[in-house]
């Protein structure tokens, strides 16, 4: 698929059909995304972690529509009335065949201690180096016919999904991908 056509056909899909995506795709796939620019050509200071367990999934699903429960909780009830509504995109990615979790390490202590913990921050780079491979990821996707949706929602429940993935305190989670093959009936 020629590139512009590739952009302008891209869209997000929230659902799928029921098919699990090769190992192999995946691991290509992934291939192609960190081959995305990296901050200081720090390749290790980033991972996608593909996660197709169904089982998983819906554990990490639940844990993040509990967190987002209690956060609703503690809010208005104007609020709750107009984000209720929407908090459920943020756990949806439970039915998915593929989930692909977008993390960077935090910046190095000598950077910190350089600069202060606000600007090592931000001058790191790693968000974006993380986010950079999410787009190759998202755009490779869609030239092999899956579908996919981005989200940062799933985030209100980090520390369970960092736990889930066996990430320790070094590393922060940037989004989540929801993949698969899109269902075209919804």
């Amino acid at each position: 698929m020629e590139f512009t056509e590739l952009i302008n056909k891209r869209r997000s899909i929230r659902s799928f059909v029921d098919q699990r995506i090769a190992d192999d795709l995946v691991q290509e796939l992934c291939t192609q995304a960190l081959k995305a620019p990296m901050a200081s050509d720090r390749q290790n200071d980033r991972k996608l972690i593909p996660v197709a367990d169904r089982e998983v999934l819906q554990r990490m699903a639940e844990a993040v529509r509990k967190s987002w429960g209690l956060l609703l909780a503690e809010t208005s009830e104007a609020v709750r009335d107009e984000f209720g509504d929407y908090a459920h995109n943020f756990y949806h990615f439970g039915n998915a065949p593929l989930v692909v979790f977008l993390a960077g390490r935090r910046p190095p202590e000598f950077l910190k201690a350089a600069v202060g913990e606000q600007l090592a921050e931000r001058i790191h780079g790693n968000g974006a180096s993380v986010l950079m491979a999410a787009q190759q990821l998202i755009l490779a996707a869609e030239n092999r016919g899956l579908g996919n949706c981005m989200m940062t929602g799933p985030l209100a429940a980090e520390d369970v999904l960092k736990q889930e993935l066996g990430l320790n305190g070094r590393w922060i989670l940037y989004g989540v991908i929801a993949m698969g093959y899109p269902n075209e009936s919804r």
